[in-house]
């Protein structure tokens, strides 16, 4: 019998008797993998509802701030951002947040100390998303965008608004919207150095070198918008911007009739487009082409009634 049942224990599809006790190696091991398993879950199941929870924030925020309600924004946006620290939410607060601290200072709201801090704060936020996310082209364009709006006001931003783009075109070299960018912020910057200039040259005890080497540096960004507006066009981005970009650089230069030929063709790319209308209305005019420039206002007075410039422009 005893042979038997031996025997028997070795027959296929007889189960074996299993026990922790008596493999606690074993059993170490399966109880490891299953706390993993659980803590994994966990902290999946836990960064779903931050996640989510960053969500539900970051759409307020963007309400509020399509309603103009600013305090209400930017409370949403930074709790968004404490539930889930997400490139995008701190890009877009960036440039949100730099447009209203930008129109405070503008209306001399603010005290001038907290409107260099908020300026810090827009950079910090802008930076963090391309942290979060270097390859991120849109990350790269808010950073640039920042840093864009500042020329003029803060010493270098030209500078840093350039080196991010660059990142950009460095990502995506065969997008026209970095070289676009390039382009409008050297403009910028030539134009802010223009007015520098302006305003000390006359001035008594004004450093004629500074001004000489401000002069230098116009011309090399003159030069520099150029080319990257060639660089936009040859890439086939968005042709309107490039041609009313170029208008905007052959202004500057005092080429006007070659301003005018540029916003010409921008119109024919959208005729729609009351801004280039209205661009085109005011070159004729300084041009002395009072006619054209009237038949400019009436049809954006036409098309907007209530368009204050348009109108100003028919009185005179």
């Amino acid at each position: 019998v005893a042979a038997g049942n031996a025997a028997m224990a070795h027959l296929p599809g007889r189960s074996k008797e299993f026990s922790f006790t008596a493999m606690p190696h074993r059993a170490l091991l399966i109880s490891l993998g299953l706390v993993c398993l659980l803590l994994g879950s966990f902290f999946l199941f836990l960064t779903s509802a931050r996640h989510i929870a960053g969500e539900i924030y970051y759409g307020a925020a963007v309400r509020a701030y399509g309603k103009q309600e600013m305090q209400k924004s930017f409370d949403s946006f930074t709790k968004a951002l404490q539930w889930y620290d997400d490139d995008e939410y701190s890009r877009v607060y960036a440039l949100a947040f730099i447009d209203f601290i930008l129109r405070d200072a503008r209306d001399g709201k603010k005290d001038p100390a907290v409107v260099q801090t908020g300026f810090q704060n827009a950079i910090a936020l802008a930076q963090r998303a391309t942290v979060l996310n270097p390859k991120e082209r849109e990350n790269w364009l808010a950073l640039g965008g920042v840093y864009e709006r500042l020329i003029g006001i803060a010493s270098g931003a030209e500078t840093a608004a350039l080196e991010a783009y660059k990142k950009m075109e460095a990502l995506e070299p065969g997008n026209p919207l970095a070289y676009l960018a390039q382009g409008r912020t050297a403009l910028s910057a030539a134009q802010a150095i223009r007015s520098a200039i302006a305003a000390s040259e006359g001035k008594e005890g004004a450093d004629q070198k500074a001004i000489d080497e401000a002069k230098k540096r116009m011309d090399a960004l003159v030069s520099q918008a150029r080319e990257q507006l060639q660089k936009a066009q040859e890439k086939k981005g968005n042709l309107e911007a490039v041609y009313l970009l170029n208008a905007q650089l052959e202004e500057f230069l005092g080429d006007r009739k070659k301003a005018i030929e540029q916003t010409i063709s921008a119109r024919q790319l959208n005729p729609g487009n009351l801004d280039s209308l209205l661009t085109l209305g005011l070159l004729y005019y300084d041009d002395g082409q009072y006619e054209n420039a009237r038949v400019a206002f009436e049809n954006i007075v036409k098309a907007a009634p209530e368009h204050q410039t348009g109108l100003f422009y028919l009185t005179l």
